[in-house]
């Protein structure tokens, strides 16, 4: 894959950096766990934003999140023929309790103000969310989100009859500048080891054909 959007990538970095042929390898804020890999000429990376979500829910409980600083990692690439694309990747604040639900929302509505268009790039946004599909309260505060950013589901999902719950989600927003088209979206089966899953997430893909749009 040329483009990887790494979660927790906490303890096991040294063993990921090895193992990859990316030529560009960025991480997100400290302690955030995000990694963003690219195999691309590290010149076509022109633009860098870390930003932490600065909250959080739960020491040893709630899914201890205050034991890592959340956020979201902004890459802008420039391809080719002079097309600009965002590469987004977050991991929003897990748990079940009123308390996680609260930080959600907060982190979803700085997602919602810091990644509105601009500068004719267009946007790929990728991560664990931590909102479920089929929870309604969960659903409609994604919706917000993708409503809001003007977003596109790629359809990439866990595959149907898979025990994994759906809770990543890869979305993308086209601009006027700049046009993306979905070729193929779905789960990637091949990362296992002695047949077990090396992740407890499902391992999303899609595929993207992106190209700057000619005047006209």
């Amino acid at each position: 894959y040329d483009v990887a959007l790494v979660q927790e990538d906490f303890a096991h970095h040294p063993v990921l950096r090895a193992a990859v042929d990316h030529t560009a390898i960025l991480p997100g804020n400290e302690d955030s766990g995000l990694t963003t890999l690219l195999r691309a000429d590290p010149k076509q990376v022109v633009e860098i934003e870390r930003i932490p979500y600065g909250s959080c829910s739960g020491w040893l409980w709630g899914a201890s999140d205050c034991f890592a600083e959340k956020g979201f990692l902004r890459v802008r690439v420039a391809l080719a023929d002079g097309a600009l694309i965002d590469l987004v990747n977050t991991h929003l604040e897990a748990g079940d309790g009123e308390a996680d639900h609260a930080v959600r929302e907060q982190q979803v509505a700085l997602l919602r103000e810091r990644l509105q268009p601009r500068d004719g790039a267009a946007l790929v946004l990728g991560g664990d969310l931590n909102l479920q599909w089929d929870r309604p309260r969960d659903h409609a505060l994604l919706e917000a989100l993708r409503s809001d950013l003007g977003l596109t589901n790629t359809g990439a999902r866990p595959t149907p009859g898979s025990p994994w719950d759906r809770i990543d989600y890869l979305f993308y927003r086209e601009t006027p500048q700049v046009a993306i088209e979905v070729v193929e979206a779905g789960m990637a089966e091949e990362f296992v080891a002695e047949g077990e899953p090396l992740s407890d997430h499902p391992a999303l893909f899609v595929r993207l054909r992106a190209s700057k749009r000619q005047p006209d």
